[in-house]
């Protein structure tokens, strides 16, 4: 079971990947329209695009959030292909750990949440 969910979780990010470098596809922020303030993921897609072209500090400009993020997907893909191979629990002991530990994925949040406002105005 944990084999064939790593495979597609792996399978959907190599499509997402794809679809970022080659569609046009956009959602709107819901957030956004919403309550008129940018959430921190907005402009993720924009940064992505950036970082599949290889410009590191557009994708920052867009979203402050876009390189951590790439970096911990990087990291969890990582560790699902050496689980798949090595029949091991990396992943979730990366899940766990951010789990027990979420100070800083919310520190993460906070900063860029005061970035899109302070670039909103």
């Amino acid at each position: 079971m944990k084999k064939r969910l790593y495979s597609l979780i792996i399978g959907g990010e190599v499509i997402a990947c794809a679809l970022l470098k080659f569609g046009n596809a956009s959602l709107p922020c819901l957030f956004k329209l919403a309550f008129h303030v940018p959430c921190p993921g907005c402009g993720m897609t924009r940064a992505f695009r950036e970082i599949t072209d290889l410009h590191m500090i557009n994708a920052f400009r867009y979203n402050i959030l876009s390189l951590p993020l790439l970096v911990f997907l990087l990291a969890i893909s990582l560790a699902m292909i050496v689980d798949l191979i090595k029949n091991t629990d990396h992943t979730g002991r990366i899940i766990t750990g951010l789990a027990n530990h979420p100070a800083p994925v919310f520190l993460l949040l906070a900063i860029s949440e005061v970035v899109n406002i302070y670039k909103a105005l």
